[in-house]
């Protein structure tokens, strides 16, 4: 099980925030003693279910740690688009 590159993590980044599935621009990846630790924030725990499953088919030999919080008591309404990040 080989650990993934921080340019992996990044463009994983950027799939999550582009993917109409996700929409999240505040999830942030990292590696740490062979896990990947997933921190930032959703608008949803279904938004969580959806960055988790996206994380899991673009680095599927890693256990994950959730350390997501959720905004649902924050915001008003999730994000309905994807945002492009150049």
């Amino acid at each position: 099980m080989s650990e993934p590159t921080g340019y992996h993590l990044k463009e994983v980044e950027r799939i999550l925030a582009e993917d109409d599935r996700t929409s999240e621009l505040q999830i942030h990846l990292g590696v740490i003693a062979g896990r990947l630790v997933v921190r930032g924030r959703v608008a949803s725990p279904e938004r969580r279910d959806r960055v988790l499953q996206l994380i899991r088919q673009h680095c599927p030999d890693l256990p994950i740690d959730d350390e997501l919080d959720t905004d649902e008591q924050t915001l008003t309404k999730s994000p309905a688009t994807s945002e492009e990040i150049a």
